[in-house]
């Protein structure tokens, strides 16, 4: 199928934020502590149900009966200037059913520091580690602003819409020898509560 694994962060987006002239101006503050809700939507179900799939969690992710998965930030960035982030959470979600084969998706990572926003995670198949893939294309709500405002040292992000990545698409058709997965439809609505250190850019 062509599915490749991709790597966290190239060498040319590395030396970009150090070559693009300004760079230390920026208000870039550290991600300390937070979480991300990912609430699934029902186009989530209706690929899952007819294959007998369900959604389960990675510890410490907790999961209400509302399909709301809420996961627990590890560490991150904020450019609050340029809306560039990068973040890290602990835990994941995973597909699973009687029978079938066990994908879970941790090491969770929020980045739009390149072309586009995605969200990219760890696969683990039956316990087998695969590599790191795109799993989501990131859209931002509309109401959204730059540069991005504080309360205090809390920086929230509500509204964001999942929408599954293509290589996330094929990964899942494959596995399951199916062709029901389909790219760039919505599977999941996520909101964004994370405390930020206040005084990075003062030094």
């Amino acid at each position: 199928m062509g599915i490749r694994p991709i790597s966290l962060i190239s060498a040319a987006a590395a030396l970009s934020a150090v070559l693009i002239p300004g760079a230390f101006a920026q208000k870039t503050v550290t991600a300390t502590s937070g979480s991300a809700s990912m609430s699934f939507s029902a186009n989530m179900s209706n690929f899952l149900t007819p294959l007998g799939l369900s959604v389960g969690t990675v510890n410490p992710t907790s999961f209400s009966h509302n399909n709301t998965a809420t996961l627990t930030l590890a560490t991150g960035v904020v450019d609050l200037d340029s809306g560039a982030v990068n973040l890290v959470y602990n835990g994941g979600f995973t597909i699973e059913g009687a029978g079938s084969t066990t994908i879970r998706f941790q090491n969770l990572t929020i980045d739009s520091t390149g072309k586009t926003p995605v969200m990219t995670a760890i696969v683990v198949v039956n316990n087998q580690v695969w590599g790191r893939y795109m799993l989501f294309d990131l859209t931002p709500p509309a109401s959204m602003s730059l540069p991005f405002s504080t309360h205090g040292v809390n920086w929230t992000l509500n509204g964001v819409q999942l929408a599954l990545d293509p290589s996330a698409s094929a990964l899942l058709n494959s596995i399951y020898g199916v062709s029901q997965f389909s790219p760039g439809v919505n599977l999941a609505t996520m909101n964004l509560s994370t405390k930020v250190s206040g005084d990075d850019w003062s030094y």
